[in-house]
């Protein structure tokens, strides 16, 4: 179970996503909640346990990034862990069942909470690794992507009644991170960032499998695409960079870098092609 509150502190944002949704708490009980959902749009990251929030949480903020930056008038919500040892890590929303997906590193499991009023949980797969850091979700065949550090492969399931599984890319991988899906284009793209920093794309089953980008790339780990433009978009750990490039690599540029950050996530919000990322650094 899961139980939500109110919040106005951004902290520790590390894997963000951009959904249409919003959080409304009806009740603010831990052992029982009501979830209304709006849709309109939304940013949503996982937070980490710290200091001053001792429970990991899903945060939201709603509306268009592009007025909330610069006024900074800001409502967050978020939906807090029912336990202070749980910590969301990766984030997925499938729009089509309104089902919102995260991996969880505790309990080392991917799971699923529709936004219908439910405060079930769902356990898709159970025997992660600590370290799922990406997630994304193919809307047309039902499936949900994984990417695992520890394990160093990505692995398939099903969103739904069949509970079958498989790692779909598993060799020469060093430490995978963001992962992302182009279902009607048949592409998978994921970021690896351990001994051969690259990022690669292949098939939705891992064949056909290469790699676009392996120059000038360090730590990258988020990853997203532009689907109007056909783009990805990733953030540099180490470089402090946020950068994109066409599906075969070309075109690559640096959209911006700021010395002293450590990005995580990034998420695209809108047909221009704007972006937000999360700094941990700098909260």
């Amino acid at each position: 179970y899961l139980s939500t509150t109110c919040s106005c502190n951004l902290i520790f944002g590390m894997h963000v996503y951009l959904m249409e949704l919003h959080i409304l708490s009806d009740d603010k009980s831990r052992s029982s909640f009501k979830v209304r959902v709006r849709h309109t749009r939304n940013l949503i990251w996982a937070q980490t346990p710290n200091l001053k929030i001792g429970v990991s949480r899903i945060v939201g903020i709603e509306g268009d990034p592009t007025v909330w930056v610069p006024s900074g008038n800001v409502q967050v919500r978020h939906i807090s862990a029912p336990h202070h040892g749980w910590q969301f890590k990766a984030l997925a929303y499938n729009w089509a069942d309104q089902t919102l997906y995260w991996s969880e590193a505790t309990n080392r499991k991917i799971q699923g909470l529709k936004l219908n009023g439910t405060t079930e949980t769902e356990t898709l797969f159970t025997g992660t690794s600590s370290m799922v850091e990406g997630l994304a979700v193919d809307w047309i065949s039902n499936n949900i992507y994984w990417a695992d550090a520890l394990y160093d492969w990505i692995m398939i399931g099903s969103m739904y009644d069949n509970p079958g599984y498989k790692i779909v890319v598993r060799d020469w991988l060093t430490g995978p991170s963001g992962v992302a899906v182009h279902p009607e284009k048949g592409y998978l793209f994921w970021t690896d960032s351990g001994a051969y920093s690259k990022i690669e794309v292949s098939d939705l089953f891992g064949q056909n499998r290469h790699v676009i980008v392996d120059t000038d790339i360090q730590h990258p780990r988020g990853i997203t695409i532009d689907f109007k433009d056909d783009t990805l978009f990733w953030v540099d750990r180490k470089k402090d960079t946020v950068e994109c490039a066409g599906f075969n690599g070309n075109n690559r540029r640096v959209v911006a870098h700021q010395a002293g950050t450590i990005f995580f996530g990034i998420a695209v919000y809108d047909l221009r092609a704007n972006c937000c990322c999360f700094d941990l650094f700098n909260n």
